[in-house]
C-alpha cells in the first residue's frame, strides 16, 4: 500500500472551500494501525543502524537545538501520531544525558490512544495545532511533525507553534516547491483516506517565520520529488 497517491491539483480557493470537509481526515480510526505497521519496521531497522532520512534529519536538528540549550531540554511535537519519534530520540545517548522531555500533541484521539499505549511514561495530549494548551515559551523547541502540509489555515498554526517555543521551531518533512512558485494545493489519498496536501514556497515560509520572530538556522533535504522537495527547517528565535 502506498501511503500517499492519487494527487489532484486544486486552487487555493477550492482548498479553502473544501477544508471543513477534509480537515477531519487524519482522525479516521483506520489510520493509526496502518501507519504503525510501517513505523514498526522502520524503528527495527533504525535500531539495527539503518536510519531512514526522516529519522536521521529529525534527530540531527533536535540534537543541534539541544546542544545549544543543554540540560532539561523540553520538546513539543505537534502532529505526533503514535508518538514514535520519542522512541527515535531515545536511541541517542545524549537524549537521556540531557534529561530531555518530550510532549506529543495530535488532534486524533485514536492516534493519542496508541501513543499512550506504546509510550506510557511520556506526556500526550489531544489538541488542535491551532489551539495548543500550553503557555507562551513553554518549550525549548516546538516541532511541527509533518502536520502543517495538511492544514489550510497553516499561518495560524505556525503562529501558535511559535508562541509555545522559547528558542527554536522546527518544521519537519515540509514539501517545498523547487521553482519558487506560489503555494500549491492538492487533494490526495493518504492511507486510502482523502485529504488536502499543501506544497509551500520557501521564501514565504521564511517571511512568515521572520514576522513571528524566528530566523532560519538550518535547512536539510530529505528527498527530491521532481517538482518539489521534502525538507526540514530549524528556526531560531531572534535575539534568543
Amino acid at each position: 500500500m502506498s501511503v500517499s497517491d492519487n494527487y489532484r491539483r486544486i486552487t487555493e480557493k477550492e482548498a479553502e472551500r473544501l477544508a471543513p470537509m477534509y480537515a477531519p481526515s487524519w482522525k479516521d480510526p483506520s489510520i493509526p494501525k496502518k501507519q504503525r505497521s510501517i513505523v514498526s519496521k522502520e524503528l527495527i531497522a533504525a535500531k539495527n543502524g539503518h536510519w531512514i532520512a526522516p529519522y536521521r534529519v529529525y534527530v540531527d536538528l533536535v540534537g543541534k537545538a539541544a546542544e545549544k540549550i543543554g540540560d532539561c531540554f523540553r520538546v513539543l511535537d505537534v502532529g505526533c501520531a503514535s508518538g514514535y519519534y520519542v522512541e527515535v530520540l531515545g536511541m541517542k545517548t545524549w537524549w537521556k544525558e540531557l534529561r530531555a522531555t518530550y510532549t506529543g500533541v495530535d488532534y486524533s484521539t485514536h492516534m493519542i490512544e496508541w501513543a499512550k499505549e506504546f509510550y506510557p511514561n511520556e506526556d500526550f495530549y489531544v489538541a488542535e495545532g491551532t489551539e495548543l494548551p500550553f503557555a507562551d515559551n513553554h518549550f525549548d523547541l516546538s516541532i511541527d511533525g509533518c502536520c502543517l502540509l495538511h492544514v489550510v489555515g497553516w499561518r495560524k498554526q505556525l503562529a501558535e507553534i511559535s508562541r509555545t517555543a522559547k528558542s527554536y521551531v522546527m518544521l519537519h518533512r515540509l514539501p517545498v516547491t523547487k521553482d519558487n512558485g506560489g503555494i500549491r494545493h492538492f487533494i490526495k489519498d493518504a492511507y486510502e483516506i482523502p485529504c488536502i496536501e499543501i506544497h509551500f514556497n520557501a521564501e514565504e515560509i521564511a517571511n512568515v517565520m521572520m514576522s513571528l520572530g524566528f530566523s532560519l538556522d538550518t535547512e536539510l533535504l530529505l528527498s527530491d520529488h521532481g517538482e518539489y522537495e521534502s525538507r526540514s527547517l530549524l528556526f531560531r528565535k531572534i535575539g534568543g
